[in-house]
């Protein structure tokens, strides 16, 4: 994974044991504990729990998802966190042998000021913002972000620009992934987006205008694996997530 892993949250907290109630952690969840999990995802259609060792990356539990042929399921998520300017995310996925990419998204978070509108228009500067992570249907992961300049009314979809060969995601064994996105500060045109896989930095998006208003603070985690737009799962198929963290700075595989 390369030296700046180690450097991370996640290096002072061995199987993420204790990270949770680490003072730059805004969001975290572990799916070890089947109850919990049930009572985070509310029983909305495609969630699930699993032990099965196979399908857990690290502790006692994982998330699992059941897309079902014909739909998007399962819909999102979107807890509340404290407001911050520079918020990171940390996941594990792997989806089942075979797993056909239909374009579907990862998990991410949101900047919304009060009765802002959701996906297909266009932020103004002065009510939301976003990134989250998608894989295409070429299996390549990329940034997923709403910001003023965007081309269309829906977010733009950079690819990860560091690396050659793009990196293409492999059904059957885990990923960690990460995502960052920093806020500009107005007016400067200083945001940026940065996007981890395995510990590597592979996208680094700089000079966006993401707000033109220092008040309007990324507020909430979008946790997804929703298969959007006008595309529904091709397939009955699983995929699992495990170790999910929301904070302030880096926080690298476990």
């Amino acid at each position: 994974p390369g030296p700046a892993a180690a450097q991370g949250l996640a290096a002072k907290y061995p199987n993420d044991v204790g990270l949770g109630s680490d003072p730059a952690v805004l969001y975290f969840l572990d799916f070890d504990d089947k109850a919990a999990t049930e009572a985070w995802h509310k029983n909305k259609t495609g969630y699930g729990w699993t032990s099965a060792p196979a399908n857990v990356f690290a502790g006692g539990g994982a998330l699992e998802i059941q897309q079902s042929e014909g739909t998007h399921h399962p819909y999102e998520i979107h807890p509340k966190i404290d407001p911050s300017d520079r918020v990171y995310v940390r996941w594990y996925r792997m989806w089942e042998p075979g797993y056909d990419f239909t374009q579907h998204k990862m998990p991410g978070v949101y900047a919304k000021a009060p009765g802002s509108s959701g996906a297909g228009q266009k932020p103004d500067g002065t009510d939301k913002y976003s990134c989250k992570l998608f894989v295409d249907f070429d299996g390549y992961p990329r940034f997923y972000s709403y910001h003023p300049e965007q081309k269309g009314i829906y977010g733009d979809s950079p690819h990860m620009n560091l690396v050659d060969p793009k990196i293409k995601v492999e059904a059957g064994r885990w990923y960690c992934f990460e995502m960052m996105i920093k806020a500009n500060s107005p007016p400067a045109r200083d945001g940026e987006l940065k996007m981890w896989i395995d510990g590597k930095l592979v996208g680094h998006i700089k000079d966006m205008r993401f707000r033109d208003v220092a008040s309007l603070k990324i507020n909430e985690f979008t946790y997804s694996a929703y298969v959007g737009g006008s595309w529904t799962s091709k397939r009955d198929q699983k995929l699992w997530d495990d170790q999910i963290v929301v904070a302030r700075s880096y926080i690298g595989p476990l």
